[in-house]
């Protein structure tokens, strides 16, 4: 048995705490919401649906790192039924209100400090590309995977350098990359961010 995998099965055994289940019933609700729609914005989607998992991991974080928490609670929230469309989009509103921040398009503010922006970055532009890679995989996401990847080599090639100047070693990367996710929450939902990343690329 995979580790995920043993996390996954334990997350689905433990209850969550009413904050992670608020927001583990949004993500639920986002992925009905777009239910037959001929062509969704399936990268938005997904950030959106990240970004109300990582709420719950945050609320709820289970006492391992935080990543493993967001992959364990991805797969519980896969394994619930899907909302339908009308039931979904009604909650949404409520998700609004309680998760501004979860499906706004509107530009974000990425941090002062260099490093934190650098990593900032890397940490949202690197879950979008894993995003758009799996869409590319389904033969869904060629164009995001295209536009998407610039940045990611540009802001993964930067990161572990700046992480070693700032004294985080190998073995510290890991809690310095969850503590970064969980300080994006306050920024924007990771799509948000990667758009202003992309848009500071080095022109060339």
């Amino acid at each position: 048995m995979t580790i995920l995998l043993a996390l996954a099965m334990m997350a689905q055994d433990a209850p969550l705490n009413a904050e992670a289940e608020r927001a583990m019933g949004c993500a639920s609700a986002v992925a009905g919401s777009h239910a037959g729609e001929a062509d969704p914005p399936l990268l938005k989607i997904t950030a959106q649906f990240s970004y109300y998992v990582m709420v719950a991991a945050k609320a709820d974080p289970g006492g391992g790192p935080y990543v493993d928490r967001v992959n364990a609670l991805v797969a519980v929230v896969q394994g619930r039924p899907v909302p339908s469309q009308a039931a979904a989009q009604s909650r949404m509103a409520e998700c609004d209100r309680l998760y501004p921040l979860a499906r706004t398009d509107a530009a974000v503010t990425l941090p002062a400090d260099a490093y934190q922006r650098s990593l900032t970055c890397y940490g949202s532009v690197m879950v979008m590309y894993g995003a758009a890679l799996g869409l590319d995989r389904m033969g869904k996401g060629k164009a995001e995977l295209q536009r998407v990847s610039p940045a990611f080599d540009y802001y993964s090639a930067q990161a572990p350098d700046l992480m070693r100047q700032h004294g985080i070693t190998a073995t510290g990367t890991g809690a310095e990359l969850d503590r970064v996710m969980q300080a994006s929450l306050a920024i924007g939902n990771s799509y948000a961010i990667t758009e202003r990343c992309i848009a500071q690329l080095p022109k060339t």
